[in-house]
């Protein structure tokens, strides 16, 4: 009799519980895409430029995979209030980023370790707005006003990621741009469903 009222109250705590972060998913205002100026376009490949914006950046030591979910987790943590005001900062900003330095053959591998994630603020807050977090390895900074060159890929597979990254350099070479940065970019809007692109920042 004990086990089954044991039971019975950890099925109903279970219940709450779910009902609780459901609610609070519902009531969150939908993540909203972060907004660029489409400077020319062709075939597959886009030239942006991105304005000043604020961010949240976090270094982590794992591969990209690893990365985009130890970042999303974390930041994500902060921008839904576990930071010095217990403030939620709304809308979600998508995509999420990842970055690492960039070699003469504008390649990367995946499953190297050490990337940068970082957030978009949304363009309604101002830097003295964000609150401080706990947590000192994140960093609140500015992402400057930026020319990208961008691509979509299917997936983060290795291949697909240097392919394309490849079909890039050649058109960097026919536009003369030179590459400063590469990063990788995820739109997670759904527990299954997702996107990436490859962006490269350029003079």
């Amino acid at each position: 009799m004990y086990n089954k009222l044991k039971f019975l109250q950890v099925v109903f705590f279970l219940i709450i519980s779910y009902s609780s972060v459901a609610k609070a998913h519902l009531d969150a205002p939908p993540p909203q895409r972060i907004k660029y100026d489409l400077l020319s376009k062709n075939n597959n490949i886009e030239i942006r430029k991105y304005s000043k914006s604020i961010i949240v950046e976090l270094d982590v030591k794992s591969n990209l995979k690893k990365s985009f979910s130890e970042g999303t987790y974390v930041i994500g943590g902060f921008l839904q209030g576990r930071n010095s005001a217990f403030k939620k900062i709304e809308p979600t900003m998508l995509p999420i980023f990842a970055t690492k330095n960039i070699n003469d053959t504008l390649s990367i591998d995946i499953n190297s370790e050490g990337w940068k994630v970082f957030f978009f603020i949304p363009e309604t807050y101002q830097v003295n707005d964000v609150p401080q977090s706990e947590n000192k390895d994140i960093r609140i900074t500015h992402f400057k006003e930026s020319k990208i060159v961008a691509i979509k890929i299917k997936s983060l597979d290795r291949e697909e990621i240097n392919k394309k990254l490849g079909t890039l350099k050649i058109f960097l070479s026919n536009q003369n741009l030179a590459a400063k940065k590469i990063m990788i970019t995820q739109y997670k809007e759904g527990f299954f469903s997702g996107s990436y692109e490859i962006l490269v920042l350029v003079d």
